[in-house]
C-alpha cells in the first residue's frame, strides 16, 4: 500500500510556549500516558483523520531530551505505525536536523508507542460516531469526508479497488461521487443497526462502484461496525430490492440491455449472482404447517467469486409458519449447507421427508454433479429441528460414466440407489442404500454395485465401508419406511451371506430372514401341502443335501407362494449353492405392495 503523508505547518510559538512548565510545552497538542511529566510523546488530536482503506494519520511531537521532533505518522490500529522523515529542533526552538523515518510492528513493548497509537485509533473512531439520530448526510461525511449537502453526495478521491475486483482497471486512481443507494435501520440479534449500501460514480465509464457499510447503536452514539469499500462493479441501473427478509445488506436487481434483471446478494464481502429458489415445499412439524424456500448463491473463496466444477453453491433457507391461516416469516438462514457443483444448486421439484420425531424431520434433495461425461448423483440431507436447518451430508444414490467412456468400452459402468430407513432406536437412524447395476473394483473393472449403509456420527451422515457396513446389529435390521422396505433386508442378508459364506453373520441372517417374514404377502395358496413340502427341505437341508433341499423347497413355493417361510428357506438354501442371483429374484420376487417412503406435500 502507498502511504501519503501531509505535513502541517506549525508555528514555533505554539509549539514551544513555556519551557519551564513541563506539561504546557507544547500547546495544542495531548500528552500521551498517565505521567504528563514523563511524557515523550505528543499528539494533535485535531490532526487525526482516517482513510478509505482503514489508515489513521495525524501530527505527533517526539520529546527528547536535547530538543524534540515534529513528525507526520500512520498506523492501521492493527499491527503497523510509521513516522515519516521529520526535524528536530533544539529547545529553544530553532531547527537543528532532519530527524530519521520509523517503522514499528505491533505490538511493541514500547509503551509509549502503545500509547500513542492507542490514543489516535481512539480519537479516529469517535470521529467517526454519529450522535443521536442517525444522519445519512454525516454518515457520508464520515466515510468520505467531502460531503455536499445541496446534492446530497459525497466525494471520493484516489479510489484504490483490489486488482481481484473485475473492472477495476475503469475507477483506480479517479475521484468519483458517491450517492446512498440504500439506508435502512434492522435489529440483529437485539442491538439496532444501520446499513448503507452507496454507488460511486466516475466520469467514464457509465458503470458504478457498490459500497457498504454497517453502524452499530450504543447509546445514544452510532459507530462504524464493519465496512467493504469495494463490493462490486455493476451497470448503472442497479437498484434494491426488498426480499422481504431482515438483512444487513440488500439484495440488488441489475437490469442489462436486454431487460432481463439479474440478482445479487452480499456473501463474504463480496454481492455474488444470485440463483433464486431451487426447492420450495410446505410440511407439518410439531403439529403446525411450515413452507420453506431453498436458494443458491456462489461462493466465495479468499477474496474471489468461485466458478469451478469442485465449487459447491452455498444454501440458504427461509422458513415461513402458517399462522390464521397466512404465512409468516419464521426465519432466514444463510450458509446452511453447500450442495451442486460450478456454484449452482440444480432446481427439485419436490424431496422426500423423513420424519424422525413429532418435531423433527430430514429432507433428502435431489443433487446432482455432471463434469466431462460422468455424472453423480446424491441426496442432501437437510435437518430442520428446533425451528432451524442445518446440514447433514449427503448419500450417494446414482452414478453414470458411459458418457465419457462410450457404452461398448469395458470401463463403463453405472448404478442406481434407493435410500431405505433401517429403523431402530437411534435418534437418527442408519440409511441404506440399495444399489442396482454396476461399480468399478479396485482395478476399476465393472463388478455387480454392492448397497452402501450410512451413519450418524454425531455431526453428518457417513458412509460405512466393507465390513463395518455389514457388522450390523440386531437391532438395526428392521422394516425400511420405503418402497425397499422388504427389498433392503434382503440385500442385507446377501451381503452377510457372501462374506465367508456367513460365518460370523447367522444371527445378523436370521433376522433379516425374520423381517422378510413380516413383509406383505401375495395371494394364499395351498399352506398345509407346501409345509409338508418345506418340512421335507428342511431334513435334506440338514443333512447337507442343499440341492436335493432347493428342489423340495422350490416345490413347496409353487404351492403357496404366499408363504414367506417357505421363500425364505428356498433363498437361503440357494444361497447355500452360492447361487446368488437366483436367491435375489426368489427372495425379492414376493416383495410387493411396499409402503411409501414418507413424504409431505
Amino acid at each position: 500500500m502507498k502511504l501519503k503523508f501531509f505535513a502541517v505547518a506549525i508555528p514555533l510559538a505554539l509549539i514551544l510556549t513555556a519551557c519551564d512548565k513541563q506539561e504546557d510545552k507544547f500547546a495544542g497538542f495531548t500528552a500521551v500516558g498517565t505521567d504528563k511529566k514523563a511524557a515523550r510523546f505528543y499528539l494533535d488530536i485535531n490532526t487525526v483523520k482516517r482513510n478509505r482503506s482503514g489508515w489513521v494519520s495525524f501530527n505527533m511531537v517526539r520529546d527528547l531530551t536535547d530538543g524534540y521532533v515534529i513528525q507526520n505518522a500512520e498506523t492501521n490500529c492493527d499491527n503497523r505505525f510509521f513516522t515519516l522523515e521529520g526535524v528536530k529542533y533544539r529547545q529553544d526552538g530553532t531547527s537543528q536536523e532532519k530527524f530519521a523515518s520509523e517503522t514499528v510492528t505491533l505490538p511493541t513493548d514500547n509503551a509509549d508507542v502503545t500509547a500513542l497509537v492507542k490514543m489516535a485509533c481512539d480519537k479516529a473512531e469517535e470521529n467517526r460516531m454519529i450522535t443521536g439520530a442517525f444522519d445519512d448526510g454525516k454518515a457520508l461525511e464520515i466515510l468520505y469526508g467531502n460531503y455536499d449537502a445541496n446534492t446530497k453526495t459525497a466525494s471520493w478521491e484516489n479510489i484504490d479497488p483490489p486488482s481481484s475486483l473485475e473492472n477495476h482497471e475503469n475507477f483506480a486512481g479517479k475521484t468519483g461521487t458517491v450517492k446512498i443507494l440504500e439506508s435502512k435501520e434492522f435489529t440483529q440479534d437485539g442491538i439496532v443497526k444501520h446499513a448503507l449500501v452507496t454507488s460511486t460514480s466516475v466520469s467514464y465509464p457509465a458503470d458504478v462502484l457498490l459500497s457498504s457499510v454497517v453502524f452499530i447503536k450504543k447509546g445514544d452514539k452510532w459507530r462504524v461496525e464493519k465496512e467493504h469499500s469495494y463490493l462490486i462493479i455493476t451497470d448503472k441501473n442497479t437498484k434494491t430490492t426488498d426480499t422481504g427478509i431482515e438483512q444487513e445488506y440488500p439484495d440488488l436487481v441489475v437490469k442489462n440491455d436486454a431487460g432481463k434483471d439479474k440478482q445479487y446478494r452480499f456473501n463474504d464481502g463480496l454481492y455474488v449472482p444470485y440463483n433464486n429458489v431451487f426447492l420450495t415445499q410446505s410440511f407439518e412439524s410439531s403439529g403446525n404447517k411450515f413452507r420453506v424456500e431453498f436458494d443458491s448463491i456462489m461462493p466465495v473463496e479468499d477474496g474471489f467469486l468461485c466458478l469451478g466444477h469442485p465449487c459447491q453453491a452455498e444454501i440458504g433457507a427461509t422458513t415461513y409458519k402458517q399462522k390464521n391461516g397466512d404465512w409468516v416469516l419464521l426465519s432466514r438462514q444463510n450458509k446452511v449447507g453447500f450442495a451442486g457443483s460450478f456454484g449452482v444448486m440444480y432446481p427439485a421439484e419436490k424431496s422426500d421427508v423423513l420424519n424422525l420425531t413429532p418435531n423433527k424431520l430430514i429432507f433428502l434433495i435431489d443433487d446432482y454433479e455432471g463434469h466431462m461425461g460422468v455424472e453423480q448423483k446424491y441426496k442432501h440431507l437437510f435437518l430442520f429441528s428446533e425451528n432451524k436447518w442445518s446440514d447433514l451430508g449427503t448419500v450417494d444414490t446414482g452414478y453414470d460414466n458411459t458418457s465419457y467412456y462410450g457404452e461398448e468400452s469395458d470401463k463403463s459402468f453405472s448404478y442406481e440407489g434407493k435410500v431405505s430407513v433401517i429403523s431402530s432406536s437411534k435418534e437418527y437412524p442408519d440409511l441404506l442404500i440399495t444399489k442396482s447395476g454396476k461399480e468399478p473394483d479396485e482395478n476399476y473393472n465393472p463388478i455387480p454395485a454392492k448397497n452402501s449403509l450410512y451413519v450418524f456420527n454425531g455431526k453428518k451422515y457417513e458412509e460405512k465401508v466393507g465390513a463395518q457396513a455389514r457388522a450390523v446389529k440386531n437391532e438395526k435390521i428392521a422394516v425400511v419406511q420405503d418402497t425397499s422396505t422388504a427389498k433392503s433386508s434382503v440385500m442385507l442378508m446377501l451381503d452377510y451371506a457372501v462374506d465367508n459364506g456367513g460365518v460370523g453373520h447367522e444371527s445378523e441372517i436370521q433376522e433379516a430372514k425374520l423381517k422378510i417374514e413380516a413383509a406383505p404377502k401375495p395371494a394364499k395358496g395351498n399352506k398345509k401341502a407346501a409345509r409338508k413340502i418345506n418340512d421335507e427341505g428342511h431334513a435334506l437341508l440338514n443333512q447337507q443335501d442343499v440341492d436335493g433341499a432347493v428342489a423340495k423347497f422350490s416345490e413347496a413355493h409353487r404351492l403357496d407362494a404366499s408363504d414367506v417361510e417357505v421363500v425364505n428357506n428356498l433363498g437361503f438354501a440357494y444361497l447355500k449353492q452360492k447361487n446368488l442371483e437366483l436367491a435375489q429374484q426368489t427372495l425379492i420376487s414376493v416383495l410387493t405392495d411396499r409402503a411409501k417412503f414418507p413424504t409431505q406435500s
